[in-house]
């Protein structure tokens, strides 16, 4: 879900979705994957955070490509796969965190 204008909205990541010149993001953590592209393009996205207990197992291919202003980012511990290209072209992006307890195989 995420809040714009006073409102809260929950927001479902289609692939091939138009832009919503989005800033901020916070996953539920009844989310459970995001799809090809999800963010992509996303030039204003700052910030992604993801709910307590978040069941996100899988962060899709271009996931993040061309979010530009994205600085950092902290995986949850339940993600078990990571798409190609998921931070590509993130210009501004210093840090990827991984939680210690990490379920991810391989990068």
């Amino acid at each position: 879900s995420f809040s714009r204008g006073g409102y809260n909205s929950v927001i479902f990541i289609i692939e091939g979705s138009t832009r919503l010149s989005l800033n901020s993001v916070s996953i539920g953590s009844n989310v459970t994957s995001f799809g090809e592209g999800a963010f992509q393009g996303e030039s204003y996205l700052t910030s992604v955070t993801f709910d307590e207990g978040s069941q996100l197992n899988s962060i899709g291919l271009n996931a993040f490509q061309y979010a530009s202003k994205l600085t950092s980012k902290s995986i949850p511990a339940s993600v078990s796969s990571i798409g190609e290209g998921a931070f590509g072209y993130t210009s501004a992006l210093t840090s990827i965190t991984f939680d210690p307890s990490s379920n991810l195989p391989s990068i």
